[in-house]
């Protein structure tokens, strides 16, 4: 499982991790702090979102715009990206503690 972590709102304004470091960049996320991952650095306030990788997923191109054909695609896996921010995330913030949209289906 792929992840993208959001820094910016260009298309390639991201760092892309594996579930290995997916409870780290919500830490980040969640308290400011510096997010170190093989891909680069970023300060964890500068965090936008923590989203599955689709394109990484489908094997396309990272700047590739997904069709209506490839959210088929995903269709069957979108519940395990989802499940595995929400688990990252209440180890992260505790069950009742999560931010809005860690623990719905917003990020997948």
């Amino acid at each position: 499982m792929m992840f993208r972590v959001k820094t910016g709102f260009g298309t390639n304004d991201f760092l892309r991790i594996g579930k290995e470091d997916l409870e780290k960049a919500i830490r980040a996320q969640g308290s400011g702090k510096v997010f170190i991952c093989n891909e680069g650095t970023v300060s964890g306030n500068h965090i936008l979102s923590i989203t599955p990788d689709w394109n990484h997923f489908l094997g396309l191109n990272t700047d590739a715009r997904l069709e209506a054909l490839d959210f088929k695609k995903i269709e069957d896996v979108r519940a395990q990206y989802s499940l595995a921010i929400q688990e990252e995330a209440i180890k992260v913030f505790g069950k009742y503690n999560a931010p809005d949209g860690y623990l719905g289906s917003g990020h997948a």
